[in-house]
């Protein structure tokens, strides 16, 4: 019985100290590569280790739902700049096939809640003014290859773990 308390007490501990550690890699990667808005990264990994917990097979619906809305967020900031009234009104249109197609579940792979949660942050206008699009897409790209990489390499060593469902 005591040493189920003790794991129940170690246990989170040594998840901290992956997370740090994995955190650290990020950064540092990031860093080595220039990347920028580190935020995109950790705010994909949330998403997806904490509201899809791991699942891969959410992962690349996950990984493309992120990029698409920070690319129809970047259309939204540059299209009206670059054509003017015509652009503003083809990226509107694309959101309101964005909006229909979350809500009929049509091409789920592309729209889907991660599409709409970096859509919505990336055109908070602090954020787009920034204008670091690019740089956007590639910390979702690294943080999902880091992350999707220690979760494959979780189950390949401990498959006996299984992600635990949120409240």
């Amino acid at each position: 019985m005591a040493a189920g308390k003790i794991a129940q007490f170690v246990n989170p501990l040594l998840v901290i100290v992956v997370i740090a550690v994995v955190l650290a890699l990020y950064s540092l990667m990031a860093s080595i590569l220039s990347i920028k808005p580190l935020y995109c990264g950790f705010l994909f990994s949330l998403y997806w280790a904490g509201v899809r917990h791991g699942s891969l097979p959410e992962f690349f619906p996950a990984c493309i739902g992120a990029m698409g809305g920070v690319l129809l967020a970047w259309a939204l900031h540059q299209w009206p700049l670059m054509y003017g009234t015509a652009g503003l009104a083809l990226a509107l249109l694309i959101l309101l096939v964005a909006i229909y197609s979350q809500i009929r579940g049509f091409l789920p792979q592309l729209f889907n809640l991660s599409y709409m949660l970096f859509l919505t942050v990336a055109t908070i206008p602090v954020v787009s003014a920034g204008g670091n699009f690019p740089g956007m897409i590639a910390a979702i790209v690294l943080a999902g290859a880091m992350l999707g990489g220690l979760f494959l390499l979780g189950r390949r060593f401990f498959p006996q773990l299984t992600p635990v469902a949120g409240p």
